[in-house]
């Protein structure tokens, strides 16, 4: 287990490392790598949002082991410098609102990282900081988004909005669109991305998590009443990511987005972070197979760049696996796969002895349970 986990922390440490830095010190802007200069607008705001929205649990934790502490403590300060930098308008690295539909996506990642943090994500934000922000939320609030999963991004928003005590957050707007979401619900853990199904990670890149984290935070009539049926589709997902990854580690390169690499497993993550697996899966399982993932997809020689920045790619540099939005900023939301890190090093999902997963399982021919279907 120790093993494991200095493995998760310092793998961590390398991807989040230049984002937070750089941005503290006000040179993302200069330091985040392009692939077609100039620099997209919105790659600082992805870069960091989707850093946080992983890191989010960890660095929110009071019970972890003496050994990150130190590390906590500094990305703790550089997250706070780092947000006073984004959001200032006269900064190098000022992340920019209008203009864009993208900005929505990123401030809710940010806002649901935050929020996984808890108080100590909030606590010591100056309060001109804290001003910024909440001018950024409210012009992120006036984007409509798409009739896709996107609806969750401006639930997220509105959620961070009312956090901070913002009189003018919409109760309508997040219970409507959560009511849309909902309709979208196609069966065995599945929704929608608005009407259709797309085979890909969407479920788990933002579907599951942002709905989960919705009804987590935010509490009126509408989200107590849906909220066990979200956790138990979201369990029911979760056991069934857990399942894509061969006893090698690997897992299905399928859909959009694919360059989150192991940002796939998102949804399995936070359902061990939040002890929301199914029965059937325990923790130690799914931290085996995360384990087996991240060391599979990391030995990929050209992951990195030489100055330590994640290449666009599934395994390795390779952009052309990268759509027209994907920049090098966006392909940071991998670091939502190190949610279990909010976990003390007391929990099942790190103490208990490693157990093979669904697949190693079956291929070392032991007996596994089946895999059925569910009607909620």
């Amino acid at each position: 287990m120790t093993d494991e986990r200095t493995y998760w922390f310092d793998t961590m440490q390398r991807i989040a490392s230049p984002v937070l830095h750089s941005l503290a010190n006000e040179t993302l802007h200069s330091d985040l790598p392009t692939e077609t200069p100039p620099l997209k607008p919105s790659a600082l705001l992805e870069a960091f949002g989707r850093t946080i929205c992983g890191l989010g649990p960890w660095l929110g934790a009071t019970d972890i082991p003496e050994n990150e502490k130190a590390v906590q403590a500094e990305f703790l300060d550089l997250y706070y410098r780092g947000l006073a930098n984004g959001m200032r308008p006269e900064s190098q690295d000022y992340m920019p609102i209008v203009g864009d539909h993208q900005p929505l996506v990123d401030m809710a990642f940010l806002a649901d990282g935050i929020l996984r943090g808890g108080d100590r994500m909030i606590d010591d934000m100056p309060e001109d900081v804290q001003d910024d922000f909440l001018y950024a939320l409210q012009l992120t609030a006036q984007i409509k988004p798409y009739e896709s999963n996107w609806v969750l991004f401006s639930v997220l928003v509105e959620i961070m909005r009312w956090k901070l005590d913002d009189p003018a957050y919409s109760q309508q707007k997040i219970d409507t669109l959560l009511q849309k979401m909902m309709q979208w619900y196609r069966g065995d853990g599945i929704y929608g991305d608005g009407q259709n199904v797309h085979v890909d990670y969407y479920n788990s890149y933002v579907i599951h998590p942002l709905l989960v984290d919705a009804v987590t935070y935010y509490s009126d009539a509408y989200t107590r009443s849906i909220r066990d049926v979200v956790y138990q589709r979201a369990a029911r997902y979760a056991a069934t990511l857990e399942r894509v990854i061969s006893p090698e580690g690997t897992f299905p390169v399928l859909g959009r987005s694919i360059t989150y690499r192991f940002g796939a497993f998102h949804a399995l993550a936070q359902a061990a972070w939040q002890h929301n697996l199914p029965e059937n899966v325990a923790p130690s399982q799914v931290r085996a197979a995360l384990t087996a993932v991240i060391q599979r997809t990391i030995t990929a020689t050209d992951m990195f760049d030489a100055n330590g920045w994640l290449n666009i790619g599934f395994y390795g540099n390779q952009p052309t696996m990268g759509e027209g939005y994907i920049n090098h900023g966006s392909v940071y939301l991998c670091n939502t796969v190190f949610l279990p890190l909010g976990l003390p090093v007391s929990d099942p999902f790190w103490a208990d002895p490693a157990k093979d997963w669904t697949a190693k399982a079956i291929y070392g021919n032991a007996p596994v349970p089946r895999d059925e279907p569910v009607n909620y």
